[in-house]
């Protein structure tokens, strides 16, 4: 599923259709890459012959999507069977999945990234701002003793 020269529109056009997951016997690896990004779980059938048993009308339920995501074994319920589907995907790819996609997942760490460097920067300000005034008192003490001689 997937392969071609228009394997990145075939991840955006499912997106922009609210397709939540893929279910396929098999990804081509840059298509699969692109669904990560886009925020679709990529699954795929660990039995290939349940492929046959359902069609583009049956209903698919399943419970804890993301629990299962993790546990890697999603199983789904369809009209009177069910069938597990694998998410063979990084633990990295399952967080940008979680985060809506790839753009989501790095706005998140940039967000930290900022927060981080806003608190080194504070930090570093508090500390300049108590040498400083460190600095003053001890200009205080001399010019305080200047006077008193």
């Amino acid at each position: 599923y997937g392969q071609g020269s228009s394997r990145e529109h075939a991840a955006l056009v499912p997106l922009y259709l609210g397709v939540k997951a893929v279910i396929v016997k098999s990804f081509a690896r840059i298509h699969k890459a692109n669904l990560i990004n886009s925020g679709i779980i990529p699954l795929e059938f660990k039995n290939k012959e349940d492929y046959d048993k359902i069609n583009e009308f049956v209903s698919l339920t399943t419970d804890n999507l993301f629990a299962s995501l993790d546990a890697g074994i999603v199983t789904f319920k369809a009209d009177g069977f069910e069938f597990q589907a694998e998410a063979n995907i990084s633990e990295r790819d399952k967080e940008i999945i979680k985060k809506g996609g790839y753009l989501n997942f790095i706005k998140d760490k940039i967000d930290i990234l900022k927060l981080f460097r806003n608190r080194m920067l504070k930090k570093k300000l508090e500390k300049k701002l108590k040498i400083k005034a460190l600095e003053e008192s001890k200009i205080k003490k001399c010019v305080f003793k200047i006077v008193k001689i």
